[in-house]
């Protein structure tokens, strides 16, 4: 008997750039690991689109959207929506890769400040011609960044910040490696309760005011505790 195939790897797009339809549609076509099932091209699209539940969504940060009939006068204007919308839709299970022509410092605090965003790509980066390569990248747990975006995170302003102790950032660690964990997984990992896990959760997130487990890694990124290695999973300076 040969063994079950895995599903498929589902995917959505909202964005009003019409040439980035068809060349995601041009990287997944005939693919049966990953399938596009959804596309939109305006803003309001957005709470829709998730609650179709894709399990990887491709967004533009600045598509246009209107609220109550105006448009909404925002640069970001998907960013404050998704937000919401990822609090009132419970377990979402959606990963979010959030995309821009060029790169913004606000995308990052404004982007990561909901649990569903895992990514940021630029549209014209090298890393993002492999399409299929970043969502199974998404899929597996990583955050996705292109090579830009890495490069200002690591080299972007500092800020004064309190120092984590080294059992926050030994969690820290093992977070950036599958940022979809459970504290009960954490806690498995490292040997520890989930209580102490979500504790220590707690504490790093309100010593570095982030809102989310993934605005905490993008912090430490940006302070240097925690870099990209390459393209693959995240390390701290003295780790192997």
């Amino acid at each position: 008997m040969d063994a079950q195939q895995p599903a498929a790897v589902t995917v959505a797009i909202l964005d009003d750039d019409y040439p980035l339809h068809d060349y995601v549609r041009f990287q997944l076509q005939g693919r049966t690991d990953v399938v596009l099932t959804a596309e939109g091209w305006a803003g309001e699209d957005l709470a829709g689109m998730l609650q179709a539940r894709p399990d990887v969504l491709l967004l533009d940060v600045m598509i246009p959207t209107k609220r109550g009939g105006y448009a909404v006068e925002d640069p970001f204007p998907t960013l404050e929506e998704l937000q919401k919308l990822s609090q009132s839709l419970k377990e979402l299970p959606t990963r979010v890769l959030l995309l821009s022509t060029e790169f913004h410092y606000d995308v990052l605090d404004l982007g990561f400040a909901s649990d569903t965003v895992c990514g940021y790509l630029l549209k014209s980066d090298q890393r993002t011609r492999d399409l299929p390569a970043r969502i199974h990248e998404a899929m597996s747990g990583q955050l996705v960044f292109s090579n830009k975006v890495s490069e200002s995170l690591q080299s972007g302003p500092r800020r004064a910040m309190l120092d984590l102790s080294p059992a926050e950032l030994d969690l820290m660690l093992a977070l950036s490696k599958d940022v979809r964990a459970t504290p009960r997984d954490l806690a498995g990992k490292l040997f520890k309760s989930e209580q102490t896990v979500k504790n220590q959760l707690s504490a790093v997130m309100k010593k570095l005011d982030a809102p989310t487990r993934g605005a905490a890694l993008v912090i430490l990124m940006q302070q240097g505790i925690i870099r990209l290695r390459g393209t693959g999973p995240l390390s701290a300076p003295g780790h192997v």
